[in-house]
This record gives structure tokens, C-alpha cells and sequence, in this order.
């Protein structure tokens, strides 16, 4: 069980790592400055599918039985899509 402090620290430490501030740097550098653009709209584009991520997650979450413990996640979720049991064992 993790507190929600612990959650927030976790969240951020998996969404903003010194890769992706160095690799926002380095695709400037390399690309110019219209490689900006594609950034912006890239991640645009790419909260929407995060915050479906954890929309789905935490609406197919469910409680272990035997511990307690909450279980969440797309390896939970993608079981229940057509075809997904697949997609989870990849």
C-alpha cells in the first residue's frame, strides 16, 4: 500500500526524468527549433492517452481477497477488452 504522497513522488518520477528533459534538449539541438512543435503536439496528444490510462486503471481496479491489496493497471484492464488477454501477455 503506498500513501498518496508516495504516489504523487512515484507519478512524477516516472513521467518527468532527467531522459525526457534531455531528450527534449537534444531533439531541439538536432532538429531546430521546429522540432518544438512536434514536441507540443506530441504530448498533446499523449496526455490524453495517459489520462486514459489511469482513468481505465482506476476503474477496473479491484481488491485482493486474500491480502488486502489493491490491483490496477493496463495488465488488469486489457483482459477485458476484446482481445487484450493477448495484448496483456505481451
Amino acid at each position: 500500500d503506498m500513501t498518496p504522497l508516495q504516489a504523487f513522488i512515484n507519478t512524477l518520477s516516472t513521467n518527468l526524468g532527467n531522459g525526457a528533459i534531455a531528450g527534449t534538449a537534444a531533439s531541439i539541438a538536432i532538429g531546430g527549433p521546429g522540432a518544438g512543435f512536434w514536441i507540443i503536439l506530441l504530448a498533446t496528444i499523449l496526455m490524453a492517452v495517459r489520462f486514459a490510462e489511469v482513468y481505465l486503471s482506476t476503474m477496473f481496479s479491484s481488491e485482493e481477497r486474500q491480502t488486502g491489496a489493491v490491483l490496477g493497471g493496463p495488465m488488469l484492464y486489457l483482459t477485458h477488452v476484446l482481445g487484450g488477454k493477448v495484448l496483456a501477455l505481451c
